[in-house]
C-alpha cells in the first residue's frame, strides 16, 4: 500500500513540477523603399550587436517599436532567407532604446542575420528593420526596393503597433499529458485495490 502511495504522490510530484510551455509566434511584415531612411551597412547574427559598414550600397532601414511581456529566449527568423522565397533577404537590429544610424552599437542587444534567438527582458525595444543586399552588394541580389518576412517566436507574443496580444492559453504537452493519464491509471489501480481488500 505504502508502495502505491509513493507512486502517486510522485506522480503528482512530476504533474505539479511541469508548466505548459507554448511557444507563441509573431509575424513582422515590412516594406523598404528608396524613400525609407538612407543605411551604412547592415547587420549580422554575432552577438551582441554586430554591424558592418562595408556593405551594401544603398541600404535603408525602418524602425519599429516592440514591446515584450514575458523574459525568455526569442527565435528571430527571416523568411527571406531562403532561395526563392517570395520575400528580401532581411536583417534587422533590437534596440533597448532609441536607434541612432550615427552610432549603431549604441542601444543595441542584439542583431540578426537570418536567424537568431536572443534572450529578451520584459520592456520596449526598438526594431531595426534592413535588407541584407540594399540595392545591390555586388552579388547581383537587389533587396530595395522589396518586401521582408520575420517570424518571432518564443514565450509570449511580442506586440507591435496594431497588434494587441490575445489572451493565450497554454495547452499541454505530449508529455505532460501522458503523465496526467498515467496519474488517472494510478489513482483507478489504487481504488481497486483498496476496494479488492475491504
Amino acid at each position: 500500500m505504502s508502495a502505491l502511495k509513493n507512486i502517486l504522490a510522485s506522480v503528482a510530484l512530476a504533474s505539479c513540477a511541469l508548466t505548459a510551455h507554448a511557444q507563441v509566434t509573431t509575424n513582422v511584415n515590412y516594406n523598404l523603399s528608396l524613400s525609407d531612411q538612407p543605411f551604412t551597412g547592415r547587420f549580422y547574427s554575432d552577438q551582441p550587436c554586430d554591424f558592418s559598414t562595408s556593405t551594401p550600397i544603398g541600404n535603408r532601414y525602418r524602425t519599429m517599436t516592440m514591446q515584450v511581456t514575458m523574459a525568455g529566449s526569442y527565435a528571430f527568423f527571416d523568411e527571406g532567407y531562403d532561395v526563392g522565397a517570395p520575400y528580401s533577404d532581411g536583417t534587422l537590429g533590437v534596440y533597448s532604446g532609441a536607434f541612432n544610424p550615427a552610432s549603431p552599437s549604441t542601444n543595441c542587444v542584439g542583431s540578426v542575420d537570418d536567424d537568431q534567438p536572443l534572450n529578451l527582458t520584459p520592456g520596449t525595444y526598438t526594431l531595426v528593420l534592413s535588407s541584407y543586399d540594399g540595392q545591390g552588394d555586388g552579388e547581383g541580389d537587389v533587396g530595395v526596393p522589396g518586401q521582408f518576412f520575420y517570424q518571432i517566436s518564443g514565450p509570449a507574443r511580442v506586440v507591435l503597433p496594431g497588434n494587441t496580444p490575445p489572451a493565450v492559453t497554454a495547452v499541454p504537452t505530449l508529455s505532460e499529458w501522458t503523465l496526467m493519464l498515467l496519474a488517472l491509471s494510478a489513482a483507478g489501480l489504487g481504488a481497486s485495490r483498496l476496494r479488492r481488500k475491504s
